[in-house]
């Protein structure tokens, strides 16, 4: 068994609080039970924490880095796997104000905004009122039954929005009700022939007209 000579740095003030504490090796932060960076503040608030692995971001059971403020609470916390943010089936990074309220939210798999039963990015204001989201597929901004991007005012109202479907901006407002239903086709039917076929949108019928 491999025995791992950890370099362990740490600081005290002069009050002897220990303010400052990190895990080496080869000159990288590394350390594989525990997190590799750590730091307090006067009062013996730990305020930042770092787990890493070979000098990268790296955790499997929890957020690799996490913030907390003067008082405590927890304002940031971000989820790293091999050095690339990742996270399955939750957001990977979110950040939070002094009194509790989510402020951002990302969802991140391979190093990638991704996430495909909702808004991959999300922020809201220091009231509580969603202003920004977007849909986004392995790091591309993609929306099959609306707009990928959303502005909205403290209303609520939206006040500025874009369609997008696989990375690729959709201009045309027919466009805008066509080409999410011939994804959808796409990903239903793989290799049938919709030449011919007719479909309704918004109460108009449309010819499918295959395009070599």
């Amino acid at each position: 068994m491999k025995t791992i000579k950890y370099e362990i740095q740490q600081q005290w003030n002069d009050e002897g609080q220990l303010v400052y504490e990190s895990w080496c090796v080869d000159g990288k932060y590394h350390r594989e039970d525990g997190p590799a960076y750590r730091e307090w503040n006067s009062e013996g608030q730990l305020v930042y924490e770092s787990w890493c692995v070979d000098g990268n971001l790296h955790r499997e059971d929890g957020p690799a880095y996490r913030e907390w403020n003067s008082e405590g609470q927890l304002i940031s916390e971000s989820w790293w796997v091999d050095g690339k943010q990742h996270r399955v089936g939750d957001p990977a990074i979110r950040r939070w104000n002094s009194k509790g309220q989510l402020l951002r939210e990302e969802w991140w798999v391979d190093d990638s905004l991704h996430r495909e039963d909702g808004p991959a990015y999300r922020e809201w204001n220091s009231e509580g009122q969603l202003v920004y989201e977007s849909w986004c597929v392995d790091g591309n901004w993609h929306r099959e039954d609306g707009p990928a991007i959303i502005h909205t005012d403290k209303n609520g109202n939206i006040v500025y929005k874009e369609f997008w479907i696989e990375g690729e901006i959709i201009d045309d407002e027919e466009e805008k009700d066509i080409v999410p239903i011939i994804q959808k086709l796409r990903k239903i039917t793989v290799g049938y022939d919709f030449d011919g076929d007719e479909i309704t949108i918004q109460g108009v019928k449309y010819k499918l007209t295959r395009v070599e």
